[in-house]
């Protein structure tokens, strides 16, 4: 089932408890109030992660429980776990499960106020900081995408729970564009936003310090259209700028897939081995024809669970492939402006980067020369949630895709936890999408200082300069 599809489903199923009106209406604040905005990034320290318990997703929320109850021993201020259910019914069943095991409270917060079925957490906004006309200091606040559907009342129900201001996106339209996976940050505070987002968005940003700390990144040639879709960044004090950009890679993907072993193919998931197989052999063939690769569609439905037979053909398993490193090379391009809009943001005192690679596999539509319709194939990796120096990372269902994230992320301080998402997966969305974060607003994982400076040589001096809470 699709995920737009999904969605609409959802958002008969949602319900929420009426909001105090002269409350909700003292902290709602409009655009003109805001006189500056600040994003929360990776690098800020988490203090609830927010997560959806339905049908589908119950199995992901319970190992996440025991995730984050493992990453909560690097935390001086554990991180809650606030969980949104869909029905009374199903939260009065996992409230008595996390009180047997004594996690209620502690641990894990449900939601009795608002329940939903729509699982998609990323995309009703925003956690961030604004500076208010005749406020003194910035404040919390929740910036609601306007995405409504299932989730419709929960960014302002948030804010009345939170004690934060509510802010509504300018732009009404519920602009799939405009949800909150498509506004990111890196942790030098430049903004990164796709190219799917409205005008309004991007100029209600622009006019609040984000006009000349801006990075627009293609997006339109995704399905879904979201820039947390192939970057993301983690914490990482031994990097320039005390951060590493992370970027979906097909072109590794191919490489990891062609040069396999016959051990690490069958070691794939059911659903997806014959084919990976298929390509593994496409690959490994010398002379491959490059007849059909300009205009081609592999965007419906799922090639690699499709009939073995109709995916043996090799011309179909070379266009995925040439699917793939074209997708690679727009990413490279992608990643390009990145590191171009931080060194101008940052007026050219940063121009070093470390990007980190994870193998990601897309399927799509070409023609023309243009990428359309593209979306991961197997669990796309860089769609993570990230936690100080730990990150939730998707399972690939591709053990050799996780063994070298694991190894690409040995030499850094980032500890890598695979869970398996495929109730995110199979409706076109990862952890990420799945999930937010309230983060501190003065709390960091790398210090500020260490942010813009070049990496220290001295052991001492990185383990002076990181923190471990």
């Amino acid at each position: 089932m699709k995920r737009l599809i999904r969605n609409s489903i959802m958002a008969v199923m949602a319900v929420a408890a009426p909001l105090n009106a002269d409350e909700t209406l003292s902290r709602e604040i409009q655009p003109e109030q805001v006189t500056k905005l600040r994003m929360m990034s990776n690098n800020n320290l988490p203090k609830k992660v927010i997560v959806v318990r339905n049908y589908s997703t119950s199995g992901f929320v319970d190992n996440l429980v025991r995730t984050i109850q493992s990453i909560n021993k690097d935390f001086a201020n554990p991180i809650k776990l606030h969980v949104i259910v869909d029905s009374s019914s199903s939260y009065r069943s996992f409230k008595k499960q996390m009180e047997d095991a004594g996690l209620y409270g502690s641990l894990v917060e449900i939601n009795e106020q608002f329940f939903t079925s729509d699982q998609w957490m990323q995309d009703w906004g925003e956690i961030l900081v604004a500076e208010v006309s005749g406020k003194s200091e910035p404040e919390l606040t929740i910036f609601d995408s306007n995405r409504g559907r299932g989730l419709r009342g929960l960014p302002k129900l948030f804010a009345d729970m939170w004690g934060a201001h509510y802010l509504k996106n300018p732009n009404n339209q519920g602009i799939k564009g405009d949800y909150g996976g498509n506004i990111e940050v890196s942790p030098d505070n430049v903004l990164v936003i796709g190219d799917t987002s409205t005008q309004d968005l991007r100029q209600f940003f622009a006019q609040r310090g984000y006009a000349d700390k801006t990075a627009l990144l293609e997006t339109r040639w995704l399905t879904v259209g979201h820039v947390d879709e192939y970057v993301s960044f983690v914490p990482d004090a031994s990097a320039p700028g005390g951060y590493a950009i992370v970027k979906a890679d097909p072109g590794l993907a191919i490489d990891l897939i062609k040069n396999a072993s016959p051990e690490q193919l069958n070691a794939i998931h059911s659903s997806y081995r014959s084919q990976i197989i298929n390509m593994h052999n496409s690959l490994k063939e010398e002379g491959i024809s490059r007849m059909g690769l300009d205009d081609y569609d592999l965007s419906e439905g799922n090639i690699l669970t499709e009939p073995v037979a109709r995916n043996s053909d090799p011309l179909r398993m070379n266009q995925l492939v040439d699917l793939n490193r074209s997708i690679s090379e727009l990413i490279d391009r992608n990643i390009e402006t990145l590191k171009q809009s931080i060194t101008a943001a940052t007026k050219g005192r940063r121009t070093e980067f470390r990007v980190v690679s994870f193998p990601t596999i897309f399927q799509g539509r070409k023609s023309g020369g243009g990428l359309y319709g593209c979306v991961a194939l197997l669990p796309g990796t860089v769609n993570m949630l990230v936690l100080g120096h730990h990150a939730v990372i998707p399972d690939a269902q591709f053990p050799l895709f996780n063994d070298h994230i694991r190894q690409t992320t040995a030499s850094t301080k980032i500890v890598p936890h695979f869970l398996e998402n495929l109730a995110y997966h199979y409706s076109n969305g990862q952890i990420h999408c799945g999930t937010n974060v309230m983060r501190e607003t003065e709390g960091y994982a790398v210090k500020p200082e260490v942010i813009m400076r070049k990496p220290l040589k001295s052991v001492e001096n990185f383990q002076r300069l990181f923190q471990n809470r």
